[in-house]
C-alpha cells in the first residue's frame, strides 16, 4: 500500500489557492447580487421592493459604467442565485467580498472606491425598508451583510436609523 500524504503536504497549495481570484465578481454584478438579493430576503418578491431595485439600478453611479442592456442581463444572470434560498446566502457573500475587493482597489489599474461596502449595504437596507415591513428574515440578511461588508455595528445602526426615519411618513 502507498504512503498517504498527511493534511501538512497539502500546506503547499495555500499560497496558490490564495491567489486564485476566480471567485470575484465584478463591482457591477456584485452590486446587483446584494440589492437583488434584498428582495428575496424574506422569501417572496414584493413589488415595491423591486421596484426601489430598479430605480436604484438606473440611478447609483456604480451601474452607470455599464450599458442598460448590460444591467439588465446581468440582473436576468443574478437574479435565480438569489432568488433560490439555497444559494442566496452564498452568492450574496461571494459579493460582498468582491464588493471589498474592488473597495480596497488594485492600484495602479484599480483605484480604492472608499465607502463602496457602506453604500451598498445603505442600499440594500433601502430596498428592504421600502415595503415598510422588515420581517425576521430580512433582520437576519441585514445583520448578514453588514458583517460580510465589515460595516461597524455604530455605521451600520446610524444607516438604519437615517432610512427608517426617511419611511416613517
Amino acid at each position: 500500500m502507498a504512503d498517504r500524504p498527511n493534511a501538512a503536504d497539502y500546506d503547499i497549495l495555500d499560497e496558490v489557492l490564495r491567489q486564485n481570484n476566480g471567485a470575484a465578481l465584478p463591482r457591477e454584478v456584485a452590486f446587483l447580487t446584494i440589492l437583488m438579493g434584498a428582495i428575496y430576503a424574506d422569501n417572496r418578491e414584493r413589488k415595491v421592493e423591486t421596484q426601489e431595485a430598479d430605480a436604484l439600478i438606473s440611478r447609483v453611479r456604480t451601474l452607470q459604467t455599464i450599458p442598460v442592456d448590460d444591467r439588465e442581463k446581468r440582473r436576468e444572470e443574478v437574479t435565480p442565485l438569489v432568488r433560490d434560498e439555497r444559494t442566496r446566502a452564498d452568492r450574496v457573500k461571494i459579493a460582498c467580498e468582491s464588493v471589498l475587493q474592488a473597495q480596497a482597489g488594485s492600484p495602479p489599474t484599480t483605484p480604492e472606491a472608499p465607502g463602496l461596502a457602506e453604500s451598498v449595504f445603505a442600499h440594500a437596507c433601502d430596498v428592504i425598508y421600502t415595503d415598510l415591513e422588515v420581517t425576521d428574515s430580512e433582520m437576519n440578511f441585514i445583520k448578514t451583510i453588514a458583517k460580510n461588508l465589515r460595516v461597524t455595528p455604530d455605521r451600520a445602526s446610524l444607516i438604519l436609523q437615517a432610512i427608517a426615519a426617511k419611511n416613517r411618513y
